[in-house]
């Protein structure tokens, strides 16, 4: 039998809850103890692999324990010298058929309205709320549950009953909830975004793969602020330079069985990177993302594909050049505890390094895998990346500390390195990758 049938029977009553807008949602809210909430609903963890569309950060176990004994102590501590209070818990009930009210009569009637109904709440309405336990599957589902916890996932994860023993257990404290009814996971993450971007402690890896997945291409590209996330993803893709090597927040479990450990870059790591190399390269980015030309709109199809093809060709200049660089320093791609190639000081050495040999190699025509591949291995001859080599060297300034050192390198070989350093000439009948 269904554990949660024997706990609680076929029907968890909620009792009166308030039924009203939230903005331009309908929400119901209520109060319940915090077990409750917890056996009922379930997180819908996000795993780049198992769960791509999943809402909910990977659980810190230390958090959750802190949130229950938090909620536990609370009623044995003074409510005046040591009050204590959570915000609310929000779920969504993706599955409608969950809910029970009681009409007039005080019989059970089903659903009948959901978080978009064009229902006319001027005054809000009090309706007595019930779950019915004998629609929730189980074991709950762990992709796509049919009540998904939308923002209190740590407070929800410690308190689950026992249903295995439930001789003496007692209801936890009684906690705020607010009720969503029949979003989307998509519009899940919109909320869940909408209210943690803001808070410290949220990952950034999980908020741009959120921003990325509900964002169209070219919204992306056209704000030059988020064009490197956009090829961020790009170059993570498979078959591109970074394949395997970005994690993008979330549950660990997936890529770890993927691809043996937990890839060491973050994708927001990468987008800052790629972020200096585009910033650097202001020539290049001139040819690839011009502005619109006299009369054009800047929103025509016409504009918006010139843009789209430059983001393209740019994606496929910085992977060769990544490439490259996988290539010359093959043992620090491996390992990144003994190379600084993929610590934060080495990838952003290296690509403030990309804006000058990009831009270089492309302005002299000279932009193939094989001319990426030999400037490369000339630098691995001359410029090592031990770890044991940048002892202090960290923060902000490594990664220029690191670009410099990677110039004079080369200078001291071969004098007429210094071309890199110098301005290079535009010349604006280069042909785009056509190879």
């Amino acid at each position: 039998m269904n554990p949660l049938i024997s706990r609680y029977t076929k029907i968890v009553d909620l009792g009166p809850c308030v039924v009203g807008r939230n903005l331009n949602l309908i929400v119901i809210r209520g109060y319940a103890p915090l077990n409750v909430l917890a056996d009922l609903s379930a997180p819908d963890v996000y795993d780049s692999v198992k769960n791509p569309q999943g809402t909910q950060r990977d659980l810190t176990a230390s958090k959750s324990r802190d949130a229950l004994r938090y909620a536990i102590e609370a009623e044995i501590v003074s409510n005046s010298s040591d009050p204590r209070a959570f915000p609310e818990v929000i779920l969504n009930a993706r599955d409608v058929n969950v809910f029970r009210f009681k009409d007039n009569n005080d019989e059970l009637i089903e659903l009948d309205f959901n978080s978009f109904d064009d229902m006319d709440l001027r005054v809000s309405e009090i309706r007595s709320l019930s779950i019915a336990t004998e629609v929730i599957e189980w074991p709950k589902r762990i992709i796509n549950p049919q009540i998904s916890r939308v923002d209190g996932n740590h407070r929800l994860a410690n308190a689950e009953t026992d249903l295995e023993n439930l001789e003496e257990q007692e209801d936890l404290p009684h906690v705020p909830f607010a009720m969503f009814i029949g979003l989307t996971a998509f519009q899940e993450r919109k909320i869940f975004s909408d209210i943690n971007k803001n808070q410290k402690g949220m990952e950034s890896g999980f908020l741009d793969v959120i921003k990325i997945d509900s964002s169209d291409e070219i919204d992306l590209i056209k704000n030059p602020k988020d064009r490197a996330l956009w090829m961020a993803k790009q170059l993570s893709m498979d078959g591109m330079a970074f394949e395997g090597k970005v994690f993008t927040g979330g549950s660990k479990q997936g890529v770890k069985e993927m691809y043996g450990e937990v890839p060491p870059v973050k994708i927001n790591a990468l987008k800052r990177a790629i972020a200096y190399t585009l910033n650097d390269a202001k020539k290049l980015n001139a040819q690839f993302f011009p502005e619109p030309n006299s009369g054009e709109d800047s929103d025509s199809n016409s504009y918006l594909n010139t843009l789209l093809e430059g983001a393209k060709d740019w994606v496929d200049l910085l992977n060769r050049y990544w490439n490259a660089v996988k290539h010359a320093y093959p043992e620090a791609w491996q390992n990144r505890k003994d190379f600084i190639l993929l610590q934060s000081i080495g990838l952003e050495g290296f690509s403030y390094l990309a804006a000058d040999i990009i831009q270089e190699r492309f302005l002299e025509n000279q932009f193939s895998q094989e001319d990426f591949n030999a400037l490369l291995e000339n630098y691995a001859q001359n410029f090592k990346l031990d770890r044991s080599l940048f002892e202090g060297i960290a923060g902000a300034g490594g990664g220029k500390k690191v670009y410099g050192d990677a110039l004079r390198a080369m200078e001291q070989k071969d004098p007429q390195v210094t071309v890199l350093r110098k301005k290079i000439r535009y010349s604006p009948d280069k042909s785009i990758l056509d190879e």
